[in-house]
């Protein structure tokens, strides 16, 4: 194979196009592996507001 001014010519197109594709996919799963990273360390905390309902005593057996 030549190593002239020309060889990079030779390069086939579609490998540029599978470079790109390629980085695309790593980007992806780099983000959703990071979201799943922060959403799994994050600690949410309990809400702190009180609720207060009337039950009823006909709802409860004897």
């Amino acid at each position: 194979m030549p190593a002239g001014p020309g060889a990079r010519e030779t390069v086939i197109p579609w490998v540029h196009g599978m470079k790109l594709t390629l980085w695309v996919v790593v980007v992806i799963a780099l983000f959703f592996g990071g979201g799943f990273a922060f959403l799994s360390t994050w600690d949410i905390p309990a809400p702190t507001s009180q609720i207060e309902q009337v039950l009823p005593n006909e709802q409860f057996p004897r």
